[in-house]
Parts: structure tokens; sequence; C-alpha cells
């Protein structure tokens, strides 16, 4: 996929625990019924849950609507990485 979308902006709306729109999606890189993984304008994510599935994906809007029961959102944040492997070092 050609990767040189920039969205510049990334929301996420969740409805009731069981339905989600995130938008500044560029790719969704992975996908099982447990969680999807995407590349969002503010960098990697993961949404896990529980029967999840892509009811949408357009790459050309951004947009990804995933239904299923969600249990959170976590961003990866290569920062965020080193921040915490400090942390262990220092102690």
């Amino acid at each position: 996929m050609n990767n040189d979308k920039n969205f510049g902006s990334h929301s996420i709306f969740i409805h009731d625990r069981h339905s989600a729109e995130l938008t500044g999606i560029d790719d969704v890189f992975s996908f099982d019924d447990c969680s999807v993984s995407a590349h969002s304008a503010l960098g990697d994510l993961i949404v896990d849950g529980d029967e999840l599935r892509i009811d949408n994906f357009s790459s050309e809007k951004g947009i990804l609507t995933i239904s299923g029961r969600i249990i959170g959102i976590y961003y990866i944040d290569d920062n965020a990485k080193k921040r915490s492997s400090k942390r262990r070092s220092t102690k």
C-alpha cells in the first residue's frame, strides 16, 4: 500500500462499546476477532475486544469502522517504549 497520505488529524468515536469509528487511518496491518492493528495520523494503534469485525475501511477517506465488544484502544509509541525502558533501568 502507498503510505504517502497524511491525514494530519485523528479521532475516535466509540458508541456504547459496541462500535467505533476511527478517522485519520491510512492502513490496517492486522486484524482478527480479538484485535485490530492500524496506522493512524498520530501513530500505530491497537483496538482490543471480543468478536471484532471491520465493517468498513476507506484508505482514501481515512475512515475505519469496527463493531464488536471494545475492551480498549492502545497507542504504540516508540518514545513511550524508550521512556519505560529508562525508568526500569534507573531503578
